[in-house]
């Protein structure tokens, strides 16, 4: 079997689960492909609000993820509980599980246990509330993969963009 690709599920807050499970009703590679690294009742959550008959199944390791039909597996260690959900509200819990998720995922990555990674939105006032300097997943990324310089590049079809600054001000 292939490695699975990751899908972070973003600020449980925000609009991140709800991407992530509107992105998952059309996936774009094979469903057996794909884990999200976050709340399994927090993704569920998202998955009723729009109206996908999908559920949403916790692991707590990756090596034991199955997939079946109708179901999407979500690594989920327990992080933010679905108790914890206040919709459009900053909060350092919501903060802390987010970047919890984008470094877990990115570790994995780092281990080879997973082919890639997509991230859903985090709240960088959350995250900073939490305690992160590194607010932004680029800024998070490279700490924790130790590389001194990274840019963000946006791809579209031949046409290449990458950021000179990203996440701070040019002053």
């Amino acid at each position: 079997m292939s490695l699975p690709l990751l899908i972070t599920l973003g600020d449980p807050n925000g609009i991140g689960p709800e991407v992530v499970a509107k992105a998952l009703q059309a996936p774009p590679c094979p469903p057996d492909r794909l884990v999200v690294v976050g709340s399994a009742g927090v993704l569920q959550e998202a998955l009723r609000l729009v109206g996908s008959p999908l559920r949403a199944v916790p692991f707590s390791r990756l090596d034991c993820v199955s997939w079946l039909q109708g179901t999407i597996p979500v690594l989920d260690n327990e992080e933010f509980a679905p108790a914890d959900l206040t919709p459009g509200r900053v909060s350092a819990k919501a903060g802390a599980a987010s970047v919890a998720w984008v470094l877990q995922a990115g570790r994995l990555c780092l281990e080879r246990k997973a082919v890639a990674m997509a991230t859903a939105p985090i709240h960088k006032e959350a995250a900073a509330l939490a305690g992160y300097r590194e607010v932004g997943h680029t800024e998070l990324l490279a700490h924790l993969a130790g590389v001194p310089k990274v840019y963000t590049m946006l791809i579209a079809g031949r046409l290449r963009v990458a950021h000179l600054t990203t996440h701070r001000s040019l002053r």
